[in-house]
């Protein structure tokens, strides 16, 4: 076991993005063959969602995979961050396409893919951007829609009557994941158990949190 472990930069956090990547194909392939019956919106916003699933995690299990420079380390960072601001417009995409089409859904949707287009770039060209900034803006993206609920015409509720819960209790799975991989960079390595530590846990709240949103988008076919 500890051999296997040796070949990844980061083995328990690689293990379980490389899984991300799996079930991120699967189910974005299956989403993107029964929206080929529903006309073209579903087409285009599922496809949407499946290809940045399937690149945020596939950018996040590179990164936590590769072992190298430290300088190509940091490009494999930045991608990785730039492929979770992607994931989040993503995520938004169908629910404003499709659920919120004629409830505000079209700003909702330019504002989800501003704050992608603008936290990426910041990203990018901010060398030493402090990590607190990133965590505001991941969680301010991913709220947006609550956010906005108040100056939609409908409420949220009533607009999307299959889909609000399950938008809520995935946006906690990320919302309490990134807590903890918060938690876990104050307290530092030592806190870990058996390798298990606040961004390995962060990355099962991923996978649990991309689960309930498959299937909230599921439920827009």
């Amino acid at each position: 076991m500890e051999r296997f472990a040796e070949r990844f930069a980061d083995p328990l956090s690689a293990v379980t993005h490389i899984f991300g990547v799996f079930i991120a194909m699967v189910g974005g392939v299956t989403l993107v063959f029964c929206a080929i019956s529903q006309g073209n919106d579903h087409l285009l916003a599922l496809t949407v969602y499946a290809f940045w699933g399937v690149g945020m995690f596939t950018g996040s299990a590179v990164y936590h995979t590769v072992k190298c420079s430290p300088e190509t380390r940091a490009f494999l960072r930045k991608i990785d961050h730039v492929c979770i601001f992607g994931f989040i417009a993503a995520t938004y995409t169908p629910v404003c396409v499709i659920a919120l089409k004629d409830n505000g859904g079209t700003g909702v949707l330019l504002a989800a893919w501003a704050m992608a287009i603008g936290g990426g770039s910041l990203k990018h060209f901010w060398k030493k951007q402090p990590k607190v900034i990133s965590y505001i803006i991941y969680l301010v993206a991913g709220w947006l829609v609550v956010l906005a609920a108040p100056f939609l015409p409908r409420s949220l509720q009533e607009a999307m009557p299959k889909t609000f819960t399950p938008l809520l209790i995935g946006g906690l799975f990320y919302t309490v994941g990134a807590l903890i991989d918060g938690l876990g960079e104050l307290l530092g390595k030592r806190y870990k158990f058996h390798g298990w530590g606040g961004h390995e846990i962060f990355h099962v709240f991923v996978l649990a949190g991309w689960a309930v949103h498959f299937y909230m988008n599921w439920q827009l076919i």
